[in-house]
């Protein structure tokens, strides 16, 4: 399977409300947040990344076609991801990231996000494109599983 390391590719955990997304080039993650879907679908339009690579459960498949309702940029790749547990995984790494003053002392299991994380849970999902450990697809192509 293709890997973008070297150019400009997006992961998007996609949402009703929102959307949050991890914009890597260069194998470095650039920047992430949260944006509506439709300030999202702009700005994918508006961009050219190689490579795009989103969750594979809410949403998916509207947004895909909200953004792309013809076919494909020349040049774009789409990639749904397995999203299972994501957001189990966003949220932990979200608390552990902003855990500072008393937050330090008390369990993470304990504790709950003051804001929205799906940013969080888009570096998961490029997590998982990268790894060899997880199922990945084709949009509008057939499933393969990693290390079977």
């Amino acid at each position: 399977m293709d890997r973008p390391p070297n150019d400009r590719w997006i992961a998007i955990d996609p949402g009703r409300s929102k959307c949050g997304y991890a914009y890597f080039d260069k194998g470095l993650l650039v920047k992430r947040g949260i944006i509506t879907p439709e300030e999202l679908a702009a700005w994918l339009q508006k961009e050219n990344f190689t490579t795009v690579v989103i969750g594979d459960r809410t949403g998916a498949e509207s947004f895909l076609r909200r953004v792309y309702p013809e076919n494909l940029p020349m040049g774009v790749t789409v990639f749904l991801v397995d999203e299972d547990c994501s957001s189990q995984e966003g949220r932990r790494r979200y608390l552990t990231h902003h855990r500072k003053g008393w937050r330090r002392f008390w369990p993470i299991t304990l504790q709950s996000p003051r804001e929205p994380y799906d940013d969080f849970v888009a570096e998961v999902l490029a997590e998982r494109f990268v790894s060899d450990n997880f199922e990945i697809r084709s949009w509008g192509g057939e499933k393969r599983k990693k290390n079977p």
